[in-house]
């Protein structure tokens, strides 16, 4: 209603003002170059209003044309980014699945399309290096380390390379390199760490690890479980050389850097058993056996009193049961009740178990062979027999595939 109201005032003063023009008219006069053009008033505020309104209809024609520039270069650019994406994903996936002409020919069409663009680079280096051309794709990683937003691609792609030529020392300063630039990526710190480990400097290892965990590149708990290992290491090299006290020291502080790692916290139960003191391992055992229930750890907890007897090895079973149930403690259970001729406590506990993970264990099985047999029931002997069978042989198959993966 307003915008009505302030139309319609607006039309009326240019009535009233034609109109006062027409009672009280008068001559424009203009002098240019020694000439006198005259025109009567109105005549003249009629030309003036024309010519601007020329002037705004050619600014709105000009102005639309440069919007269509613009939006005709966005649109161009828009399509050249979505088929270099498209480019990219394909020679991405080219060069993960080992097709090479796929790949080449994508590489070079994104090189057509954005020569300069990150992700450009980063596949003609990977194109060349799937083609076995070492200096093309160091040209492309030297390029990509010389731009900021792609350098640390960069130097990992010549770490790597230098790493396949055996080139350790530079290498090494790619690496130094690429952590001063970001020091919270993981791959450098994992890099440095074999380098370290594997020219037997293991406290600068170990020191590159506890770096990785201050500027956390890298998980704790996976930080702490390498140390561990790499101490462990350390001991059996010990412990070939017979200094065994010296290994001792090196396993100790393996559990204490991973108390929760299995080969570590195993290793320090046979260790504080060869050092006669059992009840010290048996502490450290349950206190595990609570957080985790692992078949290795119950092979140490019976390994910590390996001539127990059978009735005080099951009740110290059925405690360590208590603290953590479970098919792993069952089937230690179960074994010593079988060797102890407690056929009704081993299909007890056995027979929880025949509906769940312990129908797939092959230890599982072979218990209740065994179980079997022992009653005299030789049928059902040889069916949990054939079972016990096909589960190690499906087990031996997994391991395999997950060792080719």
């Amino acid at each position: 209603m307003r915008r009505a109201l302030w139309y319609f005032a607006k039309v009326g003063v240019l009535i009233a003002l034609f109109f006062w023009l027409q009672a009280n008219p008068g001559t424009v006069a203009i002098d240019w170059g020694g000439s006198v053009y005259q025109a009567p008033l109105i005549v003249a505020l009629g030309f003036a209003i024309l010519a601007l309104g020329a002037a705004a209809v050619g600014y709105h024609i000009l102005r639309g044309l440069m919007k269509s520039g613009r939006w005709y270069r966005r649109v161009r650019g828009e399509s050249r980014n979505a088929r270099t994406v498209e480019s990219l994903s394909q020679g991405l996936v080219a060069v993960a699945v080992g097709d090479v002409d796929a790949a080449t020919q994508a590489a070079k069409k994104a090189a057509r399309l954005q020569p300069d663009a990150p992700l450009s680079l980063l596949l003609q280096a990977q194109t060349a290096q799937l083609t076995g051309d070492d200096q093309a794709a160091a040209k492309f990683f030297e390029a990509m380390s010389a731009r900021p937003e792609t350098a640390v691609f960069g130097l990992r792609g010549l770490v790597q390379q230098a790493l396949r030529v055996g080139d350790v020392p530079r290498a090494k300063v790619l690496t130094q390199k690429a952590m001063a630039l970001k020091p919270s990526t993981g791959w450098i710190y994992a890099t440095l760490f074999d380098l370290e480990s594997q020219r037997g400097d293991y406290e600068a290892a170990e020191s590159v690890l506890r770096q990785a965990i201050a500027n956390r590149a890298m998980e704790g708990d996976l930080a702490r479980r390498r140390i561990a290992d790499m101490l462990l290491a350390r001991a059996k090299v010990l412990i070939a050389d017979r200094q065994i006290s010296d290994a001792a020291v090196l396993e100790r502080r393996a559990y204490q850097e991973a108390p929760r790692h299995i080969p570590a916290l195993t290793t320090w139960i046979g260790r504080l058993v060869e050092q006669r003191k059992a009840s010290e391992a048996e502490r450290v055992a349950k206190s595990a056996w609570r957080r985790r229930q692992d078949p290795a750890l119950m092979q140490a907890i019976l390994a910590i009193y390996p001539e127990q007897p059978f009735g005080d090895r099951l009740k110290r079973l059925k405690r360590y049961a208590d603290l953590g149930p479970g098919l792993e403690v069952d089937l230690a259970l179960a074994e010593t009740a079988l060797s102890a001729r407690d056929f009704t406590l081993a299909r007890r506990v056995l027979t929880k178990h025949g509906d769940g993970v312990g129908a797939r264990d092959p230890r599982y099985l072979q218990l209740m062979a065994d179980l079997e047999r022992a009653e005299g029931n030789n049928d059902a002997a040889g069916d949990w027999d054939q079972r016990a069978r096909q589960a190690r042989d499906n087990s031996m198959m997994v391991r395999r595939l997950e060792a080719t993966a």
